[in-house]
């Protein structure tokens, strides 16, 4: 039984976390579409594809 809830428990941490880095990376993206930059555009475009 400890070694599910110890399971469990990495579950939730790792979602969280991946959670943390989905949001960070969305308000990264919303910032640089305020640049008219296209290439920084072309950039984030391709890192999302990756």
């Amino acid at each position: 039984m400890t070694s599910l809830s110890v399971v469990a428990g990495k579950e939730v941490f790792l979602l969280r976390f991946r959670e943390s880095v989905l949001t960070k990376r969305i308000i990264f993206q919303k910032k640089n579409e305020h640049s008219d930059n296209p290439l920084k555009k072309v950039s984030s475009m391709l890192i999302e594809s990756l």
